[in-house]
């Protein structure tokens, strides 16, 4: 019985909390909100440059039909890097 009880006023301060009103939204809120949106924005054009740089490079790997085709799809990225690694190891 001690139990019901129990979970009776547990169910009933729960909904109260519940069934509490959202204060409106402050000036900081607001803030907060707009430079989420401003990361957000900024995140997801860098997400799209990256994709469009990934079509580029497989657009030029499919059109690509021999070994130096290929090696020309290499960003200019990827070669210095490459050349970094030759030069490190002396090849």
């Amino acid at each position: 019985m001690k139990n019901l009880l129990f979970v009776a006023l547990l169910l009933i301060s729960t909904s109260a909390f519940a069934a509490e009103t959202p204060t409106a939204p402050t000036a900081k809120d607001a803030a907060v909100h707009q430079k989420f949106d401003e990361a957000k924005s900024r995140r997801l054009e860098k997400i799209n440059n990256r994709i469009a740089e990934l079509q580029k490079a497989q657009s030029c790997v499919q059109a690509a039909t021999d070994f130096n085709g290929l090696e020309s799809c290499n960003s200019p990225r990827f070669k210095a890097r490459m050349e970094k690694k030759a030069a490190a190891t002396g090849k």
